[in-house]
């Protein structure tokens, strides 16, 4: 539907274009006030934004605008570095100043290494500044803060080997061919490689001339030996290969960290957890630290970590759980009847209510201990069989009985008759059906659990299955027949897929027969498959990865991700944070980029030096509805301030006010990776004078209606160029009097471009250049009243032309600066601007000085503009 619309908008473009210059009147424009720019921010550049419209101005300037991030939600995927078998990733803070997806930085494991998703690229190594007097141990101990002799050494000669272009043992044979092979063979050759190799180990080598000796010695080797002269010059050369200090930067690669395989991370966003099969680790972005059984981990096998908060995080180990203050270590007691305390996974909400999974039990935290089951009060007319059934959330009889005998079991109760007030226990294990493999809490307080036959919600004491169909047994069926019924198909191999999974989930005898009237349940769809990853994003609603891609909840249906790939792809691992979501796939990471809610409203003081009461107020926002593209509403108001009425004789008669307003509808959608378009619909109302002067019938008001369209087009090989174009205010004319005195509206055509000349997170400069003309031809008459032909060159000069310039510092502080520059109305003066943010909020302000040839002289703008 989106495409359809967005093709309809870029034709409607080109139609309207055509007939607004065709159907140009003979006429001054009426409504001047819809060409005031609007935002104090686009003034400060020159009133040259048509290229840029990222914010809610867009409604003014160009509606195409609402289809670019982050008025529009984004999607970026980035491929993982080859053989990179992913396990999982987790979220850190950066220092990026930003208020979305870039201030955090993905980092991902695999069995044996990490790596970090930074700006874009992905690095498996610390890019470390060195200082004055510092040696590669020092900086490896501070980094890693280990002590341990032996584990430095290891360190050091993987950290060298990760920076040097040449390995040792490549040297330790060049070497031993230069000595066998130097003229004289004698002490100094091998002495001065002895300095070479001890070099390496510290990081203490010249990388190019490293090189260069390298190729020398290999030059000087083709014919198998070297000459006295080859010799000296190789003696001479290698001491400049070493260096007496460290280079301006050592990359430290991850791995120097692990000793084993790593298993699992999670962060809080300040602090990195990373859990192997040697111990636990944590990163705060300068320097990790190890946590050992010592410390009071049960064990140093780490199998699930769930960071609550900078200070408090559960970690999960083959032998049971424990939590971490940042002081001391805590251990939570299990029964003595739990075999199996190896934890896969945990749930919160908030920090007390905790859940974890090992493969084949759930748990709920209670008090100090792990408890496998739910407190259930028996109420007046609850019976054992309603309870169960209900907590299973199953129909079928046979189920139900065998699940009631083991109730009585746990809870030592001889008969199913159980009185009002009493509590019994009832085991989750009952109602799970193969083995664990995700869980979540959302806000509503449902437990979502996903196995590896599919997905389970648990919210007031019943369970919920969701990817399954129930199906009642008539007389003679089995899992084949009820899986052919199902399939309607002859495909052998299917049947005997689903028939097998009608067997495995139902707990059917190797036979598969069923008996008449019993309840099976028989696969329907992908929550049913091997759950991967879960995540809740607010409310009730749950993304969920599965065996047979990446899927949704809304709190009342199910849908895809039709983006990236995502619905067919295996997601390991999703994270939801700040609005944002990461989707970790066996191929790449998946960012979708939110779309950003945006409310501004400018108020200026216009032209005080022509006149004290008249005032410009613009108010907009715009609103992001997924799956169609972005809305938004404006009000543009201009106030003439009062006027005193005269009669036909230069008498006073009295007061009015004049006005001109404009409500806009507006909508823009992305139709490509670099191409957006838009479209506003307005209603004008213009207010002179509340009757005619003189004879004249009538009010001195009219009103009209005027479409806006635009395109966006980001070039896909200069990506830090954008090129933009609107028509603006094209609509019928609007009349006052009588219809024969109707005066066209300001149509407008602007064409520009914005490049972004440094494009750092710390700081962007832009420029931004603009074309504007009118498309109202204004045709001048000679004596005998004829038309006079313009030529290119008089187009030209109608042509306004703006040029602006903005500098930002992070996400803090603005300043701009333009130039607004038009010949044929004599209008040459120079804008300047400034605009602070803190946090989702921003303040802009524009000035436009005095000048000779503006009547706008001294005019300010202020906005405020709230990003949410």
């Amino acid at each position: 539907m989106r495409r359809v619309i967005s093709v309809c908008l870029i034709l409607s473009l080109t139609t309207i274009s055509i007939n607004s210059i065709c159907q140009a009147q003979v006429s001054q424009t009426a409504v001047p006030f819809l060409r005031i720019p609007a935002g104090a921010r686009a003034t400060g550049m020159g009133e040259a934004f048509v290229a840029i419209s990222d914010d809610a101005t867009a409604t003014y300037w160009n509606p195409s605008g609402l289809g670019t991030y982050p008025l529009t939600s984004n999607w970026l995927e980035y491929p993982l570095p080859m053989q990179f078998e992913l396990k999982s990733i987790a979220l850190l803070r950066n220092d990026v100043p930003e208020l979305n997806y870039e201030r955090y930085d993905v980092w991902a494991i695999s069995d044996l290494d990490l790596f970090k998703l930074h700006r874009s690229s992905w690095l498996n190594y610390e890019e470390y500044i060195t200082q004055s007097g510092e040696s590669l141990e020092s900086i490896l101990r501070k980094y890693t803060q280990v002590a341990d002799d032996d584990r430095i050494k290891s360190m050091k000669e993987i950290t060298a080997r990760f920076n040097q272009p040449v390995s040792r043992d490549s040297l330790m044979t060049l070497k031993e061919k230069v000595v066998k092979s130097s003229i004289p063979a004698g002490e100094e050759t091998s002495s001065s490689w002895d300095d070479l190799l001890s070099a390496w180990d510290n990081c203490l080598l010249a990388p190019e001339n490293l090189m260069r000796l390298v190729k020398q010695i290999n030059d000087f080797l083709k014919d198998d030996s070297l000459t006295l002269s080859e010799t000296s010059q190789l003696v001479a050369f290698l001491p400049k290969v070493i260096s007496r200090s460290l280079p301006a930067t050592v990359k430290i690669p991850f791995r120097v960290l692990f000793t084993d395989t790593l298993t699992t991370a999670g962060s809080d966003g300040k602090l990195l957890w990373v859990g192997s099969q040697d111990g636990l680790f944590s990163f705060d972005g300068k320097k990790w630290k190890r946590y050992f059984v010592d410390d009071g981990l049960p064990s140093k096998h780490v199998t699930a970590i769930l960071p609550l908060s900078e200070k408090f995080v559960w970690v999960g180990t083959d032998r049971g759980a424990v939590k971490f203050d940042g002081t001391k270590w805590t251990g939570v007691p299990w029964g003595d009847e739990i075999k199996d305390k190896e934890i896969l996974c945990f749930a919160n909400r908030g920090e007390r209510e905790i859940w974890s999974a090992t493969k084949s039990q759930l748990f709920k935290l209670e008090g100090e201990s792990w408890q496998p089951y739910e407190k259930y009060k028996f109420k007046i007319g609850d019976t054992m069989d309603k309870v169960v059934s209900k907590f299973l959330g199953s129909e079928d009889e046979k189920t139900v009985l065998q699940a009631m005998e083991r109730v009585k079991l746990i809870n030592g109760l001889s008969d199913s008759v159980v009185a009002s007030g009493q509590t019994i226990n009832l085991p989750f294990e009952l109602a799970l059906n193969g083995e664990i493999t995700a869980l979540i809490k959302d806000d509503q307080e449902n437990l979502w659990v996903g196995t590896n036959h599919g997905l389970k919600r648990y919210t007031e004491n019943q369970w919920f299955t969701y990817g399954y169909r129930t199906y009642t047994a008539v007389e003679g069926d089995d899992a084949q027949k009820v899986a052919r019924e199902f399939l309607r198909s002859d495909d052998e191999e299917k049947i005997q897929k689903l028939s097998q999974i009608i067997m495995d989930y139902n707990h059917l005898k190797s036979t598969g027969k069923l008996e008449p009237g019993q309840k099976v349940y028989v696969y329907n769809n992908a929550t049913g498959s091997e759950i991967l990853s879960l995540a809740e994003v607010g409310g009730d609603k749950v993304v969920v990865g599965t065996e047979y891609g990446t899927i949704r909840w809304d709190g009342q249906s199910w849908g895809r991700y039709y983006h990236a790939g995502l619905e067919r792809a295996k997601t390991k691992k999703i994270i939801h944070q700040d609005g944002e979501l990461w989707f970790a796939t066996t191929e790449k990471v998946v960012i979708f980029a939110h779309a950003k809610r945006e409310i501004t409203f400018t108020h200026s003081n216009w032209a005080p030096e022509l006149a004290t009461d008249m005032y410009l107020e613009y108010l907009s926002y715009v609103q992001h509805v997924e799956g169609w593209g972005t809305f938004g509403t404006s009000l543009n108001f201009f106030s003439y301030g009062r006027n005193v009425r005269m009669d036909e004789f230069g008498r006073q008669t009295g007061e009015f006010s004049s006005y001109e307003l404009a409500f806009a509808f507006s909508f823009g959608t992305r139709v490509s990776p670099n191409i957006s378009t838009g479209l506003s619909a307005k209603i004008i109302h213009s207010h002179l004078a509340d009757q005619g002067a003189g004879r004249e019938k009538g009010r001195g008001a009219g009103t009209s209606f005027a479409i806006d369209a635009g395109l966006l087009y980001n070039n896909f090989i200069l990506r830090k160029l954008t090129l933009g174009s609107a028509l603006t205010n094209l609509g019928p004319n609007i009349a006052y009097i009588d219809v024969n005195q109707s005066d066209p509206l300001p149509r407008q055509l602007s064409i520009g471009l914005a490049y972004r000349i440094v494009d750092t997170p710390f700081n962007r400069l832009t420029a931004t250049a603009q074309i504007d003309k009118i498309l109202v031809d204004i045709r001048l008459k000679d004596d005998s009243n004829t038309p006079i032909k313009e030529g290119i060159s008089n187009e030209l000069k109608e042509a306004v032309e703006n040029m602006g310039i903005e500098y930002r510092y992070g996400s803090y502080v603005s300043l701009r600066a333009g130039y607004h520059y038009d010949e044929e109305g004599g209008v040459k003066n120079p804008t300047f601007g400034a605009g602070l943010q803190y946090s989702a909020f921003r303040f802009d302000f524009a000035y436009i000085p005095s000048s000779k040839t503006s009547m706008l002289g001294n005019t300010m703008l202020f906005t405020m503009t709230g990003r949410f």
